[in-house]
C-alpha cells in the first residue's frame, strides 16, 4: 500500500473520530490507535476482480508491468474520477509517441487541474501545497512537465513551470529549487539563482553552491565562481573527489556504491545524484572542471 493510500486512511480516521478542538495529548493518543489498528490489520493486495474505486485502479496501474495494461488502469481510474491528476500524468506520459507531443496534453492537463484547485477550495492554500494530500497529484504534474520541458530543452519555460511548483509549495518537498537552479545555471540568470539561493540557504547545500558557482564562472567572475565552490568544498567533504572525477572523465561510478534508499547528503553519493538529474547542465561545462580543479590546487 502507498503512502498516500495511508495517509487517506488516516485522514478518514481522525475525521470520524477528532473534531478541531482536540488536544495535542488526544490526538496522539488516536494516532496511537490508528497505527494499532492499521498494523494488524491484514492488508489484502487489490486484484482486478476486487478494484473498485479509482484509487483502486491507481494501485494497480502502479503495479502493473506491461506498458498496455498499465494505460487500461490509468484509464478506469480517471473515468471513475475525472479529477484524478496521478491517473492524467500517467496516461499522458506512456501514451504519447513523443516528448514534445506530451507538452501540451500536460498544459491543457494543468489548465483543468487548476479549476480543480479552484472548485475544491484550494486556492486558499497555495504555498503548502505537498501538506495537503489531495493538491499532490497537482505538484506531481507539474513536476512530470517540468522534465517533459527539459528534455525538450524548452528551460524558460521549465524555469517559470519550476517557479510555480515552489509558489505552490514553498517548503519544496520535492526538490524543485535543486533543478531551477540548474535551469538558471544553464541560463545564466545570476538574479534568480542569488534569488532562489537566499530563499533556501539557512543551510548549504550543494546542489544549489555548484550551479551558482558554474554561473559565475560563465561570467568570467573567477573570484565568485570560487568562492561558492569554497563553500561546496566545506560542507561536503567529497567535492574535491567529483571534481577530480568530473575533470578526468565525468565517471562516478566506480566511486559510488548502490543508493538503494537514496544518496546521502554532503557525500560524493550527492553529487552523483546531482549530475544523473540535470545532465542538460552538466554535459556542457568540461571546461569548468578543468578550471575547478586549477582553482583548487592553486588556492592550497
Amino acid at each position: 500500500m502507498n503512502d498516500d493510500k495511508v495517509l487517506k486512511e488516516l485522514h478518514s480516521f481522525l475525521n470520524a473520530n477528532a473534531n478541531e478542538n482536540v488536544s495535542e495529548e488526544d490526538m496522539n493518543m488516536l494516532l496511537k490507535q490508528f497505527m494499532h489498528v492499521y498494523n494488524n490489520t491484514v492488508h489484502e493486495p487489490v486484484t482486478p476482480e476486487t478494484a473498485e474505486t479509482s484509487d483502486d485502479y491507481m494501485e494497480l496501474c502502479e503495479n502493473a508491468d506491461n506498458l498496455s495494461v498499465k494505460l487500461k488502469y490509468a484509464r478506469k481510474a480517471l473515468a471513475l474520477d475525472p479529477d484524478n491528476l496521478d491517473a492524467e500524468r500517467i496516461i499522458i506520459f506512456y501514451s504519447t509517441r513523443t516528448i514534445y507531443e506530451s507538452i501540451p496534453l500536460f498544459e491543457k492537463a494543468l489548465s483543468r487541474g487548476k479549476e480543480i484547485m479552484e472548485r475544491k477550495g484550494y486556492a486558499e492554500s497555495i504555498g503548502d501545497y505537498w501538506g495537503i494530500l489531495e493538491t499532490r497529484p497537482y505538484i506531481r504534474l507539474y513536476c512530470a512537465y517540468v522534465q517533459a520541458l527539459i528534455d525538450c530543452r524548452m528551460m524558460k519555460k521549465a524555469a517559470e513551470a519550476c517557479e510555480e511548483i515552489i509558489r505552490l509549495n514553498e517548503g519544496d518537498n520535492t526538490g524543485t529549487r535543486y533543478t531551477l537552479m540548474h535551469i538558471y545555471a544553464y541560463l545564466e540568470d545570476e538574479e534568480s539563482a542569488l534569488a532562489l539561493y537566499n530563499k533556501y540557504n539557512e543551510h548549504p547545500e550543494c546542489m544549489l553552491l555548484i550551479p551558482l558557482s558554474v554561473i559565475y564562472y560563465k561570467k568570467g567572475d573567477y573570484e565568485q565562481a570560487y568562492a561558492y565552490l569554497k563553500i561546496a568544498m566545506d560542507v561536503n567533504k567529497d567535492t574535491r573527489r567529483f571534481i577530480r572525477a568530473m575533470q578526468r572523465n565525468g565517471d562516478l561510478d566506480g566511486l559510488v556504491g548502490d543508493m538503494p534508499y537514496g544518496y546521502r547528503p554532503y557525500t560524493i553519493e550527492e553529487y552523483q545524484t546531482e549530475i544523473e538529474e540535470n545532465d542538460f547542465l552538466f554535459d556542457e561545462i568540461d571546461e569548468y572542471f578543468e578550471w575547478a580543479l586549477a582553482a583548487i590546487k592553486n588556492k592550497r
